[in-house]
């Protein structure tokens, strides 16, 4: 009888510290579509909406929950691209175009082409969203942890 009900308050434990985790990585997905509207870097809006949270996973043998985008062109807003590397797809950015209120008088397509070939050749350079938000947050987030681990104690 008891063993059952260690191995039921483990469980619960884990639950809660997951959802602390979950809670954690929440708000800073939050702050980090903050960062991206701070920055000027909602178009169409899709970047923004795709930032998430991961459920918990054990990582390196730490809990972890992951944030961020499953968006192909998540990391090249983030890190920028150098020049020389391959030309963006013309269909995104046509419809970065129009989500731009860039409306070129019958040739979309065209000058399309010729935004994509510009990138290729001088590349952008990198928004990083992610770690500066981080960084400015980390501290904060931590915070927010030790509380929600705190009330994780308390409830055991």
């Amino acid at each position: 009888m008891v063993k059952s009900n260690t191995s039921e308050r483990l469980k619960n434990i884990d639950s809660l510290v997951a959802n602390a985790l979950v809670h954690v990585g929440a708000t800073f997905a939050e702050l980090v579509r903050a960062a991206l509207v701070a920055k000027g870097k909602v178009a169409t809006g899709a970047l923004m909406e795709s930032i998430s949270v991961s459920p918990p996973m054990v990582r390196d043998g730490k809990v972890v929950v992951l944030v961020g985008s499953d968006l192909s062109y998540a990391e090249r807003v983030h890190q920028g691209t150098p020049p020389g590397q391959p030309a963006p797809d013309i269909g995104a950015i046509m419809k970065w175009m129009a989500a731009k209120g860039i409306n070129p008088m019958g040739e979309p397509e065209r000058v399309a082409g010729m935004i994509s070939r510009a990138i290729a050749r001088r590349g952008i350079p990198g928004v990083p969203y992610m770690s500066e938000t981080f960084k400015e947050s980390k501290d904060a987030l931590q915070e927010q942890l030790r509380r929600e681990l705190a009330e994780v104690a308390r409830k055991i």
